[in-house]
């Protein structure tokens, strides 16, 4: 088994900076990066979801770029647009055979904007899909963790330590039910350091990447992928939305290493 997968926080579809509101998605960009690309399966954060009946961005991607499988998850109203929800989505040339998402447990911190608005943190969590790839369930997931700093607080604080925890337990289960990689945007640049009972040996590795992921300079998004599975290659790439696109490449690792 080789594979590539993509990650983007494509943010409502919004170019610029983020938690601009008023301004129209601008999907035709989306769509012509990720069709440059060509990843086998996309992990979407804060994707726009519609109460109304439209076509999620989910969807709607997956239908121009000719993805022929898709699911969305939504989380919370959106910050950008107040008739839409933010979701974690999959999209996938191979088929999905189910998926199922886990809520992380929100702390509701609470601060105001430059606007005098209050902000409440929204819902986060992991959405994850098994994928028929060559005869094998591929899990792929798709998450999103709490932005702390954004709240004056530190994803470091013991406080929260169960969200990370929550991630890790997540994670450890896909990992027993088959060849795993994932798309997080975990809002932290040493985020990773706190998923220490999901990642080492035998366990998840993280992609290995120098480059900031956001517009303000940080990383904060991560490529993972189970211990039986061998990096090939690595890709971040600018654009012109908030967050950047994150790309790897992986094949079948001849050691098989699951259910650790």
């Amino acid at each position: 088994m080789s594979f590539t997968i993509g990650g983007w926080n494509i943010g409502g579809a919004v170019l610029g900076a983020s938690h601009q509101t008023g301004k129209r998605p601008n999907l035709d960009y989306y769509e012509q990066l990720l069709d440059s690309r060509k990843a086998e399966v996309i992990c979407l954060q804060e994707a726009h979801s519609y109460p109304d009946g439209r076509r999620s961005q989910v969807e709607e991607l997956a239908v121009r770029l000719g993805y022929g499988f898709h699911v969305a998850a939504p989380l919370s109203p959106s910050h950008i647009d107040p008739e839409a929800a933010l979701s974690l989505g999959i999209i996938s040339r191979h088929p999905i055979r189910s998926s199922s998402l886990t809520m992380l447990p929100n702390p509701n911190l609470q601060t105001r904007l430059n606007t005098g608005a209050l902000w409440r943190m929204h819902n986060k969590g992991l959405l994850t899909a098994s994928i028929a790839v060559d005869g094998e369930d591929l899990m792929v997931t798709s998450g999103h963790v709490f932005p702390f700093h954004r709240f004056g607080a530190s994803a470091q604080s013991a406080e929260f330590s169960r969200v990370f925890d929550d991630v890790s337990s997540h994670l450890m289960r896909s990992m027993r039910l088959g060849r795993s990689v994932v798309s997080i945007d975990l809002n932290d640049p040493n985020a990773t350091n706190l998923l220490a009972s999901s990642i080492g040996r035998n366990r998840f590795q993280v992609a290995p990447s120098d480059h900031a992921t956001t517009r303000k300079g940080r990383k904060q998004d991560f490529l993972l992928y189970s211990a039986d599975l061998r990096l090939l290659d690595v890709t971040i790439l600018p654009t012109e939305s908030d967050h950047a696109y994150c790309e790897m490449s992986v094949e079948s690792n001849s050691e098989k290493t699951r259910n650790p």
